[in-house]
């Protein structure tokens, strides 16, 4: 997981991501649930609409729209790539490991 901070005019960038507090411009922070909230951005009457919603810690279902927020503290989730790539030569070089230990084997039976 990435937690992230990002203004609202990175907003477009927490698409995929869980919101989970908002700073407001009165200074407010706004504490979302552990599910998080979410930014969308749909089409409305030929227009782009914005929002934050979700619901707080408190228990209270919210929409926020971005201009009156300062800072979105975002997370989410990250591909460990590294890992991933390891696990494949480590599977291939089992594999290919295997392979040349049968091989062995059957020419060693072989005579």
């Amino acid at each position: 997981m990435v937690r992230e901070s990002v203004s609202r005019s990175e907003l477009d960038r927490a698409t995929d991501s869980k919101v989970l507090s908002v700073l407001l411009i009165d200074g407010t922070i706004v504490t979302f649930t552990p599910e998080g909230g979410r930014y969308i951005e749909r089409i409305g009457e030929s227009q782009l609409y914005r929002s934050i919603v979700g619901v707080t810690t408190a228990g209270k279902v919210i929409e926020i729209h971005p201009d009156s927020t300062l800072e979105i503290q975002t997370e989410r989730e990250v591909a460990n790539v590294p890992a991933t790539v390891l696990l494949v030569i480590l599977g291939v070089a089992a594999t290919v490991g295997g392979f040349f230990l049968l091989l062995a084997l059957s020419f060693w039976a072989g005579h």
